[in-house]
């Protein structure tokens, strides 16, 4: 029984600090593709599950289960090109997990084309630093 309630003391602390410190994914969404809302939808739908199947098998398992325990916050935003993909691919490659979603081209836009890029999960600081200059979509 102790055991247990040790546990579940560490638990709580931990979903205490990701509370404080805040953790999200944030979703950057290439505008330049002039993607419909449905696309889009279903583009991010593609990123969350990505993101999720990489933070779990990466290194991330911890901010992962902080992330889903405290609420599993998703931020979309937009970007404007593959350039701007390309930075902010290069600013997280060591600070937090990324997943980017190819289009298989069977609707709107080319096969290939790199639609949505997912980042995270990692502290609201982190991404801000990362993201804080791009618009909500």
């Amino acid at each position: 029984m102790y055991l247990l309630k040790r546990k579940r003391i560490k638990y709580d602390i931990n979903c205490l600090l990701a509370f404080v410190v805040g953790m999200k994914v944030v979703m950057c969404v290439n505008d330049d593709l002039k993607m419909s809302t449905g696309k889009i939808a279903a583009q991010c739908a593609h990123a969350a599950i990505g993101i999720d199947h990489v933070s779990r098998k990466g290194g991330a398992q911890r901010s992962f289960v902080l992330w889903k325990n405290t609420g599993s916050r998703i931020i979309v935003l937009k970007i404007k090109d593959d350039e701007e993909m390309d930075e902010i691919c290069a600013c997280c490659a060591c600070a937090c997990p990324t997943y980017i979603v190819y289009d298989a081209g069977c609707t709107e836009v080319k096969a290939g084309s790199r639609t949505v890029l997912a980042i995270g999960p990692a502290s609201d600081d982190v991404l801000n630093r990362i993201t804080g200059k791009l618009k909500l979509l």
